[in-house]
This record gives C-alpha cells, structure tokens and sequence, in this order.
C-alpha cells in the first residue's frame, strides 16, 4: 500500500509485536515534519490497545493508534523549529497489544 510511488513502510499487523524503522536526518533550518499514514485494525471502541509513535532523538512527536483515522490516508504535520540544525534520529515505531492487530503504513515523509 503507497500513498504515492510503489511502496511504503509498514508497522505492525502482528499481535504482541513491537516493530520500527529509524533513519538519521539533519533538521533544516525552518520548517515541518510531515508524513501520510494509513491505519487499519480489528480493533473496535475508543481504547488505544495499539499504537505508533514518532520520536525525533528521545522526543515524542506524535502518537497514533488503532483509534486514528482508518481506511483512508492522513497527513500529520509537526514543527521542527525546537531542532533546527541538528542530526538526530527519527523513529516510527509500532507496538500492538495481544489481540487484533493494527497495521500502519507511512509514506511520503518530509522535513523541511
């Protein structure tokens, strides 16, 4: 599933997982970090059972999880002003609970 291009990284979908994918970037000068992401799960309510978290170094960025939008793609946009300038490593890591899985797909992310 891509929300452009052929292909996209995929989290999760595995009951009792733990799953991530971390890439070094240097931060720009100015600007946002944005990506797409596609969420689909047997959950059911409001309960967030499993999640996805963007870190940038040891800060959160954003949480996501089964209670997200699902069936459809979804841009998230944080600033980056706090990190002007420095490498560090962005993360997107999925954790599922132990019953009906969560899948997540991101594409399309950007820093700038």
């Amino acid at each position: 599933r891509a929300h452009s291009g052929t292909s996209s990284l995929a989290l999760g979908a595995t009951n009792s997982s733990t799953m991530s994918a971390t890439q070094t970037i240097q931060v720009p000068a100015s600007g946002n970090l944005t990506w797409q992401t596609y969420v689909t799960t047997q959950e059911t309510g409001s309960t967030a059972y499993d999640k996805l978290v963007v870190k940038l170094g040891s800060a959160t960025m954003a949480t996501l999880s089964n209670t997200s939008t699902t069936g459809s793609w979804f841009k998230t946009t944080v600033p980056l002003a706090a990190y002007a300038g420095q490498t560090v490593p962005l993360s997107f890591t999925a954790t599922n609970g132990t019953k009906l899985p969560t899948s997540f797909w991101v594409d399309d992310v950007t820093a700038g």
